[in-house]
């Protein structure tokens, strides 16, 4: 019919290829990524560094039922319930036994999972030689295991713009939705990263100079504003209240008003769903 375009068999045929050929790659990487890393743990502290018992030790206190900024101070950057930095290291300490063991299976599995990502964010941008070269410096770089949600939650981040950059569509901004609040639930400072990547995306794609300096001004207005004020009026500081209970329902009632603003882009990504046949 005219005015609308088909693909050709054979470029759609090659398209598949390329992602099957994708998946198996990024299926190795975590396989030997994970092999890589696990086997080379050992020595007094079974292969972990000084500084892994520090979140190692919160995430025990959270396994016996403590919470961050409740009962302990933590480490300031993973205070939002639920705490994924500790929670997950306790989830695993309850699943698979109360030894470094779980926590080896649960840093190399995570750091393993950001191999694969990497890679297919790579492939998105790179031929796969490229990408696998790149995957690997990255592997053997060897990042610190108590780092795993850093290059977990950033390489997830890299694969979701990259796939957002190479077809704008719906799907795309619910997966940067979600990856940036998982990024939150795992280090604030992590949300900052993985949000301003995706929104420098959505901005690219919209094209919109006014439009996309608006919403990167509000963004960091609203990250450092109160830091600022803190700044400017530094005597604040010492007048702040300390934490307590009214911490854990000033918590509560901020993570109502994201999960009704989570709530409401959700409905207008639907809303345009719908009004666009599935095209937006």
């Amino acid at each position: 019919m005219p005015g609308l375009q088909h693909t050709p068999p054979e470029a759609a045929g090659a398209a598949w290829r390329r992602a099957f050929v994708c998946t198996i790659v990024a299926a190795l990487m975590f396989a030997f990524t994970g092999l890589y890393r696990f086997n080379t743990l050992g020595g007094r502290f079974g292969g972990f560094d000084n500084d892994h018992f520090v979140p190692f030790a919160y995430a025990k206190q959270v396994q016996a039922g403590e919470q961050p900024l409740r009962d302990f101070d933590g480490l300031g950057l993973q205070g939002a319930w639920p705490s994924l930095t500790y929670e997950t290291s306790a989830l695993t300490q309850r699943w698979f036994g109360d030894n470094l063991r779980s926590e080896a299976l649960l840093t190399v599995a995570a750091v393993g999972l950001a191999a694969a990502l990497t890679f297919l964010a790579a492939a998105s941008v790179a031929p796969l030689a490229w990408a696998a070269a790149a995957t690997l410096i990255s592997v053997f770089v060897a990042p610190t295991l108590y780092n795993y949600p850093k290059v977990l939650v950033l390489s997830a981040a890299a694969l979701t713009i990259a796939q957002y950059c190479r077809r704008s569509h719906v799907a795309g901004v619910v997966a940067g939705s979600v990856v940036t609040a998982i990024a939150f639930l795992f280090r604030h400072d992590l949300a900052v990263y993985a949000g301003v990547g995706l929104l420098l995306a959505y901005v690219s794609q919209t094209r919109n100079v006014v439009w996309g300096g608006s919403l990167l001004f509000t963004f960091a207005l609203g990250l450092g504003l109160l830091l600022m004020l803190l700044g400017i009026f530094s005597g604040l500081l010492t007048s702040l209240p300390k934490a307590g209970r009214w911490m854990d329902l000033v918590k509560k009632g901020f993570g109502f008003a994201m999960l009704a603003i989570g709530a409401f882009f959700l409905w207008k990504a639907v809303d345009l769903w719908m009004h666009t046949g599935g095209r937006a």
